[in-house]
């Protein structure tokens, strides 16, 4: 094994990730090959939000509104970083595969693009 491959293998736990697990390409464009962990975590942010709702409409205390809230910015970061670490697996597995250091530089990207939003 390379030396690329050692300095991205901390990365990936023993056992590594299927291929199944991660991203497919359609069209140029990653996309989640298993989504339906993620979309239990946004049916359960979903029955948040409308609890949310709820709380307001029977005028509930502030604090526990806001508390209310804080777990569904929290529950909705997790997905976030759900979704970044998938792709950050895939372009890592992509990069030791081919050596195509654009797998890296759209990683970056992307790690940037939505680095510290909410």
């Amino acid at each position: 094994m390379g030396k690329a491959f050692t300095r991205w293998s901390r990365w990936i736990p023993t056992g590594g990730y299927g291929r199944n697990n991660l991203h497919v390409f359609q069209g140029g464009v990653a996309r989640l090959a298993r989504a339906e962990p993620l979309i239990t975590r946004l049916r359960r942010i979903e029955g948040q939000v409308r609890g949310l709702q709820k709380m307001i409409e029977e005028k509930r205390a502030c604090e526990d509104i806001l508390t209310q809230i804080n777990a569904v910015v929290s529950a909705i970061l997790k997905v976030k970083e759900l979704i970044l670490k998938d792709y950050t697996q895939k372009c890592v597995l992509e990069y030791e595969e081919t050596g195509d250091k654009s797998k890296l530089d759209s990683l970056i990207s992307m790690l940037i693009k939505h680095s510290g939003e909410v």
